[in-house]
């Protein structure tokens, strides 16, 4: 793997660690919490993303990739959450279900979507 690999790998796990961004939310605002959470200074949080790192440090990587599958791991957590809180909600007031928002899980495809998806 390139360095320049290295450096897009890591670019692109900033959004997955400041997650959830909140729309129309600066782009500094959420580097600087994506570099506080990864550990790294925020003026090398915004290189990476700016892509001036010519050579990315090892530290840096492995900080940044584990504070990016940390986050993966919590948000599934909350999302997890979420549906058994929905769940419950329904079981127990089924009148109002109707007025939950939405399931945070992707629909089980129509058996005429797999068909179409199948040719």
């Amino acid at each position: 793997m390139t360095a320049d690999a290295f450096a897009e790998e890591v670019r692109s796990c900033l959004p997955v660690i400041a997650a959830p961004i909140r729309a129309n939310e600066p782009v500094p605002s959420w580097l600087s919490r994506a570099a506080r959470m990864a550990g790294i200074s925020v003026a090398r949080a915004r290189a990476y993303w700016y892509r001036q790192v010519e050579r990315p440090r090892v530290d840096e990587y492995f900080a940044i990739i584990s504070a990016a599958d940390l986050s993966q791991r919590r948000l599934a957590d909350m999302e997890s959450a979420y549906e058994a809180d929905r769940e419950r909600f329904a079981r127990d007031f089924p009148r109002l279900a109707r007025f939950l928002p939405p399931s945070l899980r992707a629909p089980a495809p129509s058996p005429i979507q797999v068909e179409v998806a199948g040719r």
